[in-house]
């Protein structure tokens, strides 16, 4: 196949121009290895970094929740993980809905900084996000190095630094079991909530409330897909175009970026089946909890009888 034909074929793909797929193909240099080890040493050396070593393991075979913002939490939900005692990680912006329930996450994960720094999709912006997180109770917030010149300072802040994926691959970075070096992108914050529980010692993780329905996405064989829903997200989170677009009219990959973006349920479905292959191999159980949904890569349980406590 000569290389008009390959741009042909390839310009078939709704949306995808053919230097952005190309970047499928693309391999790292030495020179570009050499670039991110000293991306990483710039930021873990900073002084901020250190502090998530002091939590390795401080909660060894304990077990925790892990709360995902889809639209099928309830609040009634949170107010029983609150009651039973269990730890739990919040994720990105469920600090919004804590005027609605008793819950009050123990920790707090943002592995997402767009909400915050991206002027398009803002939704908080830095001394507001700071503040929630002063006010919301939390232990310590885990944020990604993104935020580390963005908020307002506080101990509460534990950075850590994002292996990123390569833009538009699936060739996604192994599952870090030390996120005081790393902490691989695999997808979204549930997955990196994962990592970090591991890291500190959890080894039963609970995750409620992944949904993984989004209004616009790519499924796990790439197709484009809309869904007729209203949120992907839990009533009381402030919203953006992205969250919000729905339009039945988007028929291509390029309608759906343009028009406020979509959901690629394939890195997703890649991350959570890494998380549970890790798992396996290391004696960890993560147990899916969540009320319907369409994440089926973790064993389920039912909410309740897990909690003990009945609806």
């Amino acid at each position: 196949m000569n290389l008009q034909t390959l741009k042909s074929v390839l310009r078939k793909i709704p949306g995808m121009s053919f230097l952005a797929y190309l970047r499928y193909f693309y391999f790292i240099s030495p020179v570009t290895a050499l670039k991110r080890k000293l991306k990483v040493n710039k930021y873990t050396k900073a002084p901020e970094f250190d502090e998530i070593k002091k939590l390795k393991n401080t909660k060894l075979g304990e077990a925790c929740v892990v709360v995902g913002n889809g639209p099928s939490v309830k609040m009634s939900d949170l107010d029983l993980i609150q009651q039973s005692g269990i730890d739990s990680f919040g994720a990105n912006r469920i600090l919004d809905i804590l005027d609605k329930t008793e819950w009050r996450p123990t920790y707090l994960s943002v592995m997402d900084p767009t909400f915050i720094t991206n002027e398009h999709t803002r939704t908080h912006t830095p001394e507001e996000y700071s503040k929630q997180i002063e006010e919301s109770g939390v232990k310590f917030a885990f944020l990604i190095h993104l935020l580390k010149d963005v908020l307002v300072p506080s101990e509460k802040h534990i950075y850590t630094y994002v292996n990123f994926a390569k833009t538009y691959s699936l060739d996604l970075m192994p599952f870090s079991d030390d996120a005081s070096v790393y902490v691989s992108d695999l997808g979204n914050v549930i997955s990196y909530s994962i990592q970090i529980a591991y890291y500190l010692g959890y080894r039963k993780i609970y995750v409620y409330g992944i949904d993984g329905t989004y209004p616009k996405y790519l499924d796990i064989d790439g197709k484009f897909k809309v869904r007729e829903i209203s949120n992907a997200h839990v009533e009381g989170i402030r919203t953006n175009s992205y969250d919000t677009q729905k339009s039945v009219a988007a028929k291509s990959r390029y309608f759906a970026v343009k028009e406020g973006g979509y959901a690629d349920s394939r890195k997703d479905n890649k991350g959570y089946n890494m998380c549970r292959e890790f798992a396996e191999k290391n004696g960890m159980e993560i147990i899916n909890l969540t009320h319907g949904g369409a994440i089926e890569n973790f064993e389920r349980q039912n909410f309740y009888d897990v909690l003990k406590i009945k609806n």
